[in-house]
């Protein structure tokens, strides 16, 4: 009999569909169900065996894991961030940074039985609170998909990608936007071209396109652009140090080589000037790095290929799945007691969900929630029918 796993998060994102959905899905001892969190009942805690919550951090993800806990599942919380210290100057930082999210966090970690995290940093902070004291350290799986020795560059210009939210317009603008200004002989003279995903620079000659919502649209982009290097500076703090290595693989897997901050959690992986370049995270550095890059452009491909290997050899989905199963055997042999149906408790989630939603609008923006509420409301249901009228059509 299979496993049977249900997983839970508000939306069906990148972490839920890369770093879970990924590793589970297509092993025959597991069948794995995602439901988005306002959408599980009762019944869906009966059928499980374990119940995976994808960074809990709302009251109906606690009121999930509790009632699972109470049924005698096996629960998991999955965290592939540091949610609890996310930096002041980000976007997202008024809603991770409420003390009520926080208590949340820790109190799914507190009905999880285990910790399953991609970053040892976190473990180390956040195991002890789970019911077993225990952290799972894991990899993401990753296919190449441009195998660089059938990859073409395009060498005029040398083309060079940076991706990155609007969150990491603060770094941007730090480092790589006086380094860009630096080439401004080469760009001119077409030698090399830049490409920005999501923030934006504002430098003449450069290219600018809005962050992909769908991670397969910008896969294929990134493929397709034919590009040679793809830059990856990050924050030296704590929070960044805790954060996973995803450009590496990512630039890997699409034969490109990656330049990154010389800084966990590429100091994990990348072997400098082998199977990636790492940089200071000074003007000059990175500077100084790139242009060894465009004025050698034939180290590229050997520097590709050695990343390639590692991707092979230590995140083929066979051997991410024997290392996590190893750890958590539960994965493939608990089998939860049956429970009668009435016996599970678990209130509207709907409810609880947009309740959480709104009195968290009301602590961030206070009385000017009076007007910010109505608003966001609205909004939300005008890009509903967007949505279904663009659908029809």
């Amino acid at each position: 009999m299979k496993t049977k796993i249900l997983v839970e998060c508000p939306a069906l994102i990148s972490s839920v569909k890369i770093g879970v959905l990924s590793v589970l899905e297509n092993r025959k001892e597991c069948e794995v169900k995602f439901k988005r969190t306002i959408e599980i009942n009762e019944k869906d805690i009966v059928w499980s065996d374990i119940v995976i919550s994808v960074r809990g951090c709302e009251r109906a993800s606690l009121k999930i894991v509790k009632v699972a806990n109470k049924a005698k599942r096996f629960t998991i919380m999955f965290l592939d961030d540091d949610l609890i210290n996310i930096p002041l100057d980000l976007d997202s930082t008024k809603y991770y940074n409420d003390r009520e999210l926080k208590k949340y966090i820790e109190k799914v970690l507190e009905n999880s039985n285990v910790l399953w995290a991609v970053n040892p940093r976190i473990i180390k902070k956040y195991s002890k609170f789970t019911i077993e004291k225990k952290g799972i350290l894991s990899k993401v799986p990753m296919e190449i998909e441009n195998d660089i020795e059938r990859v073409e560059f395009s060498t005029n210009p040398l083309k060079i990608l940076y991706a990155g939210s609007i969150d990491h317009e603060k770094t941007l603008k730090k480092i790589i936007n006086p380094v860009v200004k630096k080439f401004n002989d080469e760009i001119s003279s077409g030698k090399v071209s830049f490409t920005f995903i999501g923030a934006n620079p504002h430098i003449k000659n450069t290219k600018h396109y809005k962050y992909f919502e769908s991670y397969e649209k910008y896969k294929k982009f990134v493929k397709e652009g034919r590009f040679s290097i793809g830059l990856a500076p990050i924050e030296i703090t704590e929070f960044y140090k805790s954060k996973y290595y995803n450009k590496f693989l990512e630039y890997s897997s699409i034969g490109v080589l990656g330049i990154y901050t010389n800084s966990e959690p590429y100091k994990l992986v990348v072997r400098h000037n082998e199977n990636g370049i790492l940089c200071k995270n000074e003007v000059e550095s990175w500077y100084s790095e790139i242009k060894k890059v465009i004025d050698n452009p034939n180290k590229i491909r050997n520097m590709i290929k050695k990343a390639q290997e590692d991707l092979v050899k230590n995140y083929n989905l066979n051997i991410v799945q024997n290392e996590l199963f190893k750890q958590i055997p539960e994965l493939l042999t608990y089998k939860a007691p049956l429970v009668e149906l009435k016996s599970i408790k678990l209130k509207d989630l709907k409810y609880v969900f947009y309740m959480e939603r709104l009195k968290l609008l009301m602590r961030i923006y206070g009385l000017k929630s009076i007007y910010v509420i109505p608003y966001r409301v609205l909004k939300k249901i005008i890009k509903k029918i967007i949505k279904i009228l663009g659908k029809e059509i």
